[in-house]
């Protein structure tokens, strides 16, 4: 995961890893990304799904997120608004990929970035 991690980071913006076991996400860069510590977000999504501005496409995180957690998605491109801290609306690129799985054939965790398309 390491090399994937490092390949991401030379053109996105924030790289982000999801690990099921835990319920946990660490995301690379934040603070430079969105202007948020990764104390003020946390480690779940739903402070993530607070900061997209556009109502389908919170409702298109948490079903992506519910075929991830049942094992039927192994990947996903979606392009939304969020919210820099600032105030200003960004959008972006979200990419994510199923990494590792659990013996049953869940994910494990998945591995992604987010690019920002416009400022």
């Amino acid at each position: 995961m390491v090399n994937l991690v490092n390949t991401f980071k030379r053109f996105a913006d924030n790289v982000w890893i999801h690990d099921f076991e835990f319920s946990r996400t660490t995301n690379t860069n934040l603070d430079q990304f969105l202007g948020y510590t990764t104390e003020e977000v946390g480690s779940g999504v739903a402070f993530w799904r607070s900061l997209t501005t556009d109502e389908s496409a919170k409702c298109e995180l948490s079903e992506i997120d519910i075929e991830y957690r049942i094992g039927v998605r192994d990947n996903h491109v979606l392009v939304y608004n969020i919210l820099h801290k600032d105030g200003r609306l960004l959008t972006i690129l979200d990419v994510g990929i199923v990494f590792e799985r659990f013996s049953n054939g869940k994910p494990k965790s998945i591995v992604g970035f987010h690019l920002v398309c416009k400022k």
